[in-house]
């Protein structure tokens, strides 16, 4: 199970994030996108489970590729989180500012806002269908977006690779 994190434009990683990963189970892998302005993290800087894709690769990604990459969106109000929902990516906010921004589209069931991890992995568990789609190949991406969704995709693929 794939996950976006968007970072907002901040210095350091907010503590739902880093409760959310370290609660994670198995399988998943976390993708980080930075805010052009905020701070670059590490991979380490998340977890020491290995489980956190960061590159510079990833931030300039398009977000119709991304949205082919991932199950889920996690931000604190990033506009790339109501993105990714019109490409049919289950949007999360947490944080005052994202339920602020977004409250029409939170009562609308449109996104999704949370303020613990248990919240969090609750939306994440009714997602089956949208881990099917991605996991049996289809997508909705075509044209030049294609190859480097498959170029993406292999990198997040010999991420998780244990050999």
């Amino acid at each position: 199970y794939r996950v976006l994190i968007i970072l907002q434009k901040k210095h350091s990683i907010p503590i739902l994030i880093k409760k959310i990963i370290d609660s994670s189970p198995t399988g998943f892998k976390w993708i980080i996108r930075h805010h052009p302005k905020g701070k670059k993290f590490r991979s380490s800087d998340f977890s020491k489970n290995g489980n956190v894709l960061v590159s510079n690769f990833i931030d300039q990604m398009s977000v119709s590729v991304l949205s082919a990459c991932v199950h889920t969106s996690l931000s604190e109000g990033s506009a790339m989180s109501l993105e990714l929902a019109q490409l049919g990516v289950e949007g999360v906010l947490f944080g005052d500012e994202g339920y602020k921004n977004y409250v029409d589209e939170i009562s609308a069931g449109y996104l999704h806002h949370v303020e613990t991890e248990s919240e969090f992995f609750n939306i994440v568990a009714n997602q089956a269908t949208r881990v099917a789609q991605i996991n049996s190949g289809q997508s909705h991406i075509s044209g030049a977006d294609t190859k480097l969704f498959d170029f993406v995709k292999s990198i997040i693929d010999l991420s998780e690779r244990t050999d």
